[in-house]
């Protein structure tokens, strides 16, 4: 049971990966003009899937660190770095949706929007570094 939350995270980072580079394929097409093929709905779709995974994950692994330990903070770095994290989802999703819904020719809000998301995936990052520790220490 305990391992659902770190395979579920993994794959929403692995999928958060593609959205990043979809993300710097449009960057790239924008400002640097160059001619690269960028899949908007696919974006939207995975950014989207991404960012419910993230979420439910958090949820999820708190609930079962609660469950199982009696208490969520006990993996510490990595507990608080999906509360550092939940902040730069949510922007990411909301700053996400207003992009995909109100299309119109922007500049700063896609920018935002861009740095939010990569900020969101160091994060992943540092997630996987903490939650490998966490699976060694209580999982094995």
């Amino acid at each position: 049971m305990l391992w659902f939350h770190p395979v579920f995270q993994a794959l929403a980072t692995l999928v958060g990966l593609y959205v990043l580079w979809e993300g710097i394929k449009r960057s790239l097409a924008l400002h640097a003009k160059m001619r690269l093929r960028f899949q908007w709905r696919r974006h939207v779709f995975w950014g989207k899937v991404a960012c419910c995974i993230w979420f439910f994950g958090m949820l999820g692994g708190a609930g079962l660190a609660r469950f199982f330990w009696s208490y969520s903070g006990l993996t510490e770095k990595h507990f608080y770095g999906a509360l550092l994290m939940l902040p730069f989802l949510l922007i990411g999703y909301v700053t996400g949706h207003i992009l995909d819904t109100r299309k119109k020719k922007r500049i700063v809000l896609p920018l935002f929007h861009g740095l939010n998301n990569l900020i969101l995936m160091g994060c992943a990052g540092w997630q996987l570094w903490t939650g490998y520790d966490v699976i060694m220490l209580f999982l094995l």
